[in-house]
């Protein structure tokens, strides 16, 4: 997409201010997108371990990516099944951020009590969740 704005105009914000000036000067301002496919796991036989990656545990929950659009939120579903009112506290969450133009790729999981006790989120109660 091609754009008015030239780089210096365009304000960065959070962690684009830590980005390399080369990777600065690539950025480009783009449309909020519809949609954007969620990252999805690759099946491999081969094992991976390396010191440079952080790994971490996984939890299995509903897929959720939100979007954030100025004062609109909406959260979807990994097959774009609208999640607005089935995660009513995640939306209000989205909408409390500073930030106002994101979009987040994630995992909704609901614990009872401790890290051991996961509860699908379809189970959980909704009324006395607390967002993150």
């Amino acid at each position: 997409m091609k754009s008015s704005l030239q780089l210096p105009e365009v304000r960065l914000a959070g962690p684009l201010n830590r980005l390399p000036a080369e990777a600065r000067a690539r950025l480009r301002p783009s449309p909020h997108p519809d949609w954007i496919s969620p990252m999805l796991a690759t099946l491999t036989h081969r094992r991976f371990s390396d010191p440079n990656w952080l790994f971490e545990l996984k939890f299995d929950g509903e897929r959720c990516l939100a979007f954030r659009n100025g004062s609109s939120v909406r959260l979807f579903s990994r097959n774009q099944k609208r999640l607005n009112n089935t995660y009513p506290e995640i939306a209000d969450a989205i909408a409390a951020q500073p930030l106002d133009n994101f979009v987040v790729d994630g995992e909704i999981v609901a614990f009872d009590g401790d890290v051991d006790g996961v509860v699908v989120p379809q189970d959980a109660d909704h009324s006395v969740a607390e967002p993150f």
